[in-house]
Protein backbone atom coordinates (compact mmCIF):
# COMPACT_ATOMS: atom_id res chain seq x y z
CA UNK A 1 0.00 0.00 0.00
CA UNK A 2 1.24 3.57 -0.74
CA UNK A 3 1.51 5.60 1.91
CA UNK A 4 0.39 9.50 2.16
CA UNK A 5 3.46 11.90 2.44
CA UNK A 6 3.32 14.87 3.87
CA UNK A 7 0.91 16.54 1.83
CA UNK A 8 -1.58 14.39 1.72
CA UNK A 9 -1.77 12.91 5.57
CA UNK A 10 -1.65 16.66 6.83
CA UNK A 11 -4.55 17.64 4.46
CA UNK A 12 -6.58 14.79 5.24
CA UNK A 13 -6.04 15.64 9.28
CA UNK A 14 -7.48 19.15 8.25
CA UNK A 15 -9.48 18.74 5.45
CA UNK A 16 -10.11 16.31 2.35
CA UNK A 17 -7.70 17.12 -0.44
CA UNK A 18 -9.87 16.55 -3.18
CA UNK A 19 -12.29 20.00 -1.44
CA UNK A 20 -8.97 21.98 -1.34
CA UNK A 21 -6.78 21.06 -4.20
CA UNK A 22 -7.13 17.33 -5.58
CA UNK A 23 -3.57 17.19 -5.34
CA UNK A 24 -2.09 14.08 -4.87
CA UNK A 25 0.71 12.64 -3.55
CA UNK A 26 2.59 10.02 -2.05
CA UNK A 27 6.11 9.29 0.14
CA UNK A 28 7.25 6.99 -3.07
CA UNK A 29 6.69 10.14 -5.17
CA UNK A 30 7.90 12.57 -2.96
CA UNK A 31 11.18 10.16 -2.81
CA UNK A 32 11.45 9.95 -6.24
CA UNK A 33 11.30 13.81 -7.15
CA UNK A 34 13.46 14.52 -4.51
CA UNK A 35 15.95 12.18 -6.08
CA UNK A 36 15.26 13.91 -9.32
CA UNK A 37 16.21 17.37 -8.47
CA UNK A 38 19.62 16.24 -7.33
CA UNK A 39 20.38 14.99 -10.44
CA UNK A 40 20.34 11.21 -8.66
CA UNK A 41 23.13 11.80 -7.25
CA UNK A 42 22.00 12.21 -3.90
CA UNK A 43 22.76 9.80 -0.94
CA UNK A 44 19.27 7.11 -0.99
CA UNK A 45 19.59 6.50 2.34
CA UNK A 46 19.03 10.15 3.84
CA UNK A 47 16.23 11.21 1.29
CA UNK A 48 14.73 8.17 2.40
CA UNK A 49 14.86 9.48 6.11
CA UNK A 50 13.92 12.82 4.47
CA UNK A 51 10.52 11.42 2.81
CA UNK A 52 9.77 8.72 5.50
CA UNK A 53 10.13 11.17 8.37
CA UNK A 54 8.68 14.78 6.81
CA UNK A 55 4.88 14.75 8.42
CA UNK A 56 6.49 13.43 11.69
CA UNK A 57 8.37 16.48 12.24
CA UNK A 58 5.36 18.72 10.93
CA UNK A 59 3.67 17.03 13.69
CA UNK A 60 6.86 17.46 16.40
CA UNK A 61 6.79 21.07 15.32
CA UNK A 62 3.07 21.26 16.09
CA UNK A 63 3.44 19.31 19.44
CA UNK A 64 5.50 22.37 20.54
CA UNK A 65 3.06 25.12 20.08
CA UNK A 66 3.68 25.81 16.19
CA UNK A 67 0.94 26.79 14.40
CA UNK A 68 0.67 25.71 10.38
CA UNK A 69 -2.08 27.07 7.75
CA UNK A 70 -4.18 24.25 6.24
CA UNK A 71 -3.44 25.22 2.98
CA UNK A 72 0.12 23.72 1.81
CA UNK A 73 1.76 25.62 -1.32
CA UNK A 74 5.53 24.42 -3.18
CA UNK A 75 8.44 25.93 -2.00
CA UNK A 76 11.19 27.17 -4.64
CA UNK A 77 12.96 24.49 -6.48
CA UNK A 78 9.50 21.95 -5.58
CA UNK A 79 8.00 18.94 -7.74
CA UNK A 80 5.31 18.99 -6.13
CA UNK A 81 3.08 21.16 -3.20
CA UNK A 82 3.60 19.62 0.11
CA UNK A 83 4.82 22.32 1.89
CA UNK A 84 3.68 23.77 5.08
CA UNK A 85 3.77 27.40 5.57
CA UNK A 86 2.80 29.20 9.67
CA UNK A 87 -0.08 30.29 10.19
CA UNK A 88 1.21 33.29 11.34
CA UNK A 89 4.29 34.92 8.62
CA UNK A 90 7.79 34.79 8.91
CA UNK A 91 10.68 32.33 10.30
CA UNK A 92 10.52 33.85 13.45
CA UNK A 93 6.96 31.69 14.23
CA UNK A 94 9.05 28.71 14.71
CA UNK A 95 11.99 31.08 17.32
CA UNK A 96 8.63 32.70 19.61
CA UNK A 97 6.92 28.93 19.86
CA UNK A 98 10.01 27.70 20.97
CA UNK A 99 10.56 30.03 23.42
CA UNK A 100 7.69 29.52 24.31
CA UNK A 101 8.08 25.67 25.01
CA UNK A 102 11.55 26.84 26.91
CA UNK A 103 9.90 29.34 29.40
CA UNK A 104 6.99 26.40 30.17
CA UNK A 105 9.86 23.61 31.09
CA UNK A 106 12.37 25.49 32.36
CA UNK A 107 12.81 22.66 34.78
CA UNK A 108 14.07 20.36 32.19
CA UNK A 109 15.71 22.98 29.96
CA UNK A 110 18.61 25.63 30.42
CA UNK A 111 19.16 28.15 27.85
CA UNK A 112 22.60 29.76 27.92
CA UNK A 113 22.61 33.10 25.57
CA UNK A 114 25.34 35.00 24.83
CA UNK A 115 27.46 32.03 24.24
CA UNK A 116 30.03 31.70 21.78
CA UNK A 117 30.84 27.56 21.41
CA UNK A 118 34.62 27.40 21.18
CA UNK A 119 35.59 23.70 21.38
CA UNK A 120 34.01 20.24 21.30
CA UNK A 121 35.09 17.78 24.02
CA UNK A 122 35.72 14.84 23.73
CA UNK A 123 35.92 11.69 25.84
CA UNK A 124 38.60 9.05 25.53
CA UNK A 125 36.92 7.32 22.90
CA UNK A 126 36.40 10.01 20.35
CA UNK A 127 32.80 10.56 21.38
CA UNK A 128 31.51 14.69 21.17
CA UNK A 129 30.26 14.80 25.32
CA UNK A 130 30.14 18.61 26.17
CA UNK A 131 31.30 22.00 25.03
CA UNK A 132 33.70 24.73 25.64
CA UNK A 133 32.00 28.15 25.55
CA UNK A 134 32.71 31.71 26.19
CA UNK A 135 30.03 33.79 27.97
CA UNK A 136 30.11 37.67 26.95
CA UNK A 137 33.64 37.60 24.87
CA UNK A 138 35.15 37.15 28.89
CA UNK A 139 34.07 34.14 30.90
CA UNK A 140 34.61 30.19 30.01
CA UNK A 141 31.88 27.89 30.33
CA UNK A 142 31.73 24.42 30.20
CA UNK A 143 29.08 22.40 29.23
CA UNK A 144 29.03 18.49 29.97
CA UNK A 145 26.35 16.62 28.43
CA UNK A 146 25.65 13.34 26.54
CA UNK A 147 25.37 14.63 23.30
CA UNK A 148 25.88 17.85 20.89
CA UNK A 149 23.89 18.87 17.99
CA UNK A 150 25.91 21.20 15.55
CA UNK A 151 23.30 24.24 14.11
CA UNK A 152 24.96 27.05 13.67
CA UNK A 153 23.63 27.63 10.06
CA UNK A 154 26.03 27.20 6.44
CA UNK A 155 28.76 29.24 5.63
CA UNK A 156 27.57 31.10 2.91
CA UNK A 157 28.62 34.40 4.23
CA UNK A 158 32.37 32.55 4.15
CA UNK A 159 33.86 34.07 0.53
CA UNK A 160 37.14 32.60 0.42
CA UNK A 161 36.00 29.28 1.71
CA UNK A 162 32.45 29.12 0.05
CA UNK A 163 34.43 28.98 -3.22
CA UNK A 164 37.77 26.65 -1.84
CA UNK A 165 34.85 23.68 -2.05
CA UNK A 166 32.74 24.79 -5.01
CA UNK A 167 34.17 21.85 -6.91
CA UNK A 168 30.74 20.40 -8.14
CA UNK A 169 27.90 21.49 -10.04
CA UNK A 170 28.70 24.81 -10.16
CA UNK A 171 32.46 24.48 -10.34
CA UNK A 172 32.58 26.83 -13.56
CA UNK A 173 30.79 29.70 -11.56
CA UNK A 174 33.18 31.98 -9.00
CA UNK A 175 31.20 32.81 -6.17
CA UNK A 176 33.10 35.65 -5.33
CA UNK A 177 31.34 38.39 -2.91
CA UNK A 178 29.51 39.35 -6.19
CA UNK A 179 26.88 36.79 -5.13
CA UNK A 180 25.02 37.48 -2.27
CA UNK A 181 23.44 35.14 0.10
CA UNK A 182 20.02 34.33 1.47
CA UNK A 183 20.40 34.57 5.30
CA UNK A 184 21.64 38.31 4.55
CA UNK A 185 23.84 37.59 7.64
CA UNK A 186 27.70 37.83 7.56
CA UNK A 187 27.56 35.71 10.34
CA UNK A 188 27.33 32.90 8.47
CA UNK A 189 31.04 31.66 8.49
CA UNK A 190 30.51 27.90 8.84
CA UNK A 191 32.32 28.11 12.34
CA UNK A 192 30.38 25.60 13.70
CA UNK A 193 31.87 23.11 11.08
CA UNK A 194 35.22 24.31 12.24
CA UNK A 195 34.36 22.90 15.44
CA UNK A 196 33.31 19.58 14.09
CA UNK A 197 36.14 19.71 12.14
CA UNK A 198 38.33 20.03 14.67
CA UNK A 199 36.85 17.15 16.65
CA UNK A 200 37.29 15.03 13.91
CA UNK A 201 34.05 15.10 12.07
CA UNK A 202 33.96 14.35 8.60
CA UNK A 203 31.77 16.36 5.94
CA UNK A 204 30.41 15.47 2.90
CA UNK A 205 28.26 16.89 -0.34
CA UNK A 206 30.13 20.23 0.28
CA UNK A 207 30.56 20.73 -3.41
CA UNK A 208 27.44 21.15 -4.20
CA UNK A 209 26.93 24.28 -3.15
CA UNK A 210 22.87 25.65 -3.64
CA UNK A 211 22.55 28.68 -5.62
CA UNK A 212 19.11 30.13 -5.11
CA UNK A 213 17.17 31.18 -8.05
CA UNK A 214 14.79 33.48 -6.35
CA UNK A 215 17.58 35.60 -4.23
CA UNK A 216 17.71 39.13 -5.33
CA UNK A 217 20.63 39.96 -7.44
CA UNK A 218 23.86 40.77 -5.53
CA UNK A 219 22.02 40.91 -2.34
CA UNK A 220 20.81 37.35 -2.06
CA UNK A 221 17.47 39.55 -0.50
CA UNK A 222 14.13 36.76 -0.82
CA UNK A 223 11.73 39.51 0.61
CA UNK A 224 11.82 41.48 -2.56
CA UNK A 225 11.10 38.29 -4.73
CA UNK A 226 7.66 36.73 -3.49
CA UNK A 227 7.45 33.53 -6.31
CA UNK A 228 6.79 29.63 -5.86
CA UNK A 229 10.05 28.79 -8.01
CA UNK A 230 8.55 28.50 -11.47
CA UNK A 231 9.77 31.27 -13.41
CA UNK A 232 13.75 31.33 -12.23
CA UNK A 233 16.21 32.39 -14.62
CA UNK A 234 19.09 30.27 -16.04
CA UNK A 235 21.82 32.67 -15.50
CA UNK A 236 24.10 31.71 -12.85
CA UNK A 237 25.26 34.98 -11.85
CA UNK A 238 20.98 35.74 -10.84
CA UNK A 239 21.35 33.63 -8.90
CA UNK A 240 21.94 33.72 -4.49
CA UNK A 241 23.68 31.10 -2.18
CA UNK A 242 21.02 29.70 -0.27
Amino acid sequence: MTRPSTSTLSLARRCPPSLQTGLEDSIPTFYETTMKGGHNTNNPELVHFLTDNALDSVHWLESLGVEFQDEIGSTTGSLGQRSHYPATPSGNTYIRSFQEFIDNNGDSILLLNNMQAKELILDDDGAVVGVKALYADEDEVTVNCGAVVIATGGFGGNVEYRQKVNTGVWKEVVLDDSIGFTNIKPCAQGEGMVLAENAGAEFICLSDIQLHPCGTPGTGLMEDIRTSGRNAGTNAAEYALA
